[in-house]
């Protein structure tokens, strides 16, 4: 019961994806799995008992196991924001030596390479 309580998200999420793919299911499933297996690992190793009652009435474990949820919905939102930075400046420092490149291919080949190239666009 706990496992099926601890990876609602989970579940949730695999019902409201309709991706081809699933890529959100599958980023907070692993994320929900990895705030509970410590959990269940423990309720394993110790057999049933008090421990069990303590784990799952103790509102720390569902910080946690809900918590590591959320994170996954954070990386989901906040990934192609921090992509997008980052490939902008990759293109941007791109730019910048091939501006760069070319100002050098000017000052030694003189401006009739840049007219050249001009002439040939039109």
């Amino acid at each position: 019961m706990f496992v099926v309580v601890a990876m609602l998200p989970a579940i949730i999420t695999y019902y409201m994806d309709r991706t081809p793919r699933m890529f959100t299911f599958k980023t907070i499933f692993a994320c929900n799995l990895s705030g509970t297996l410590p959990f269940i690992g423990h309720m394993l190793r110790e057999g049933p008992g008090v421990l069990q009652e303590h784990i799952i009435g103790n509102p720390g474990t569902w910080v946690v196991v809900y918590g590591s949820s959320f994170a996954g919905y954070l990386l989901i939102r906040s990934a192609p924001m921090a992509a997008q930075f980052i490939i902008g400046n990759f293109h941007t420092a791109q730019i910048a030596r091939l501006e760069r490149a070319q100002k050098k291919i000017e000052s030694e080949w003189g401006g009739e390479v840049k007219r050249l190239g001009r002439e040939e666009k039109h």
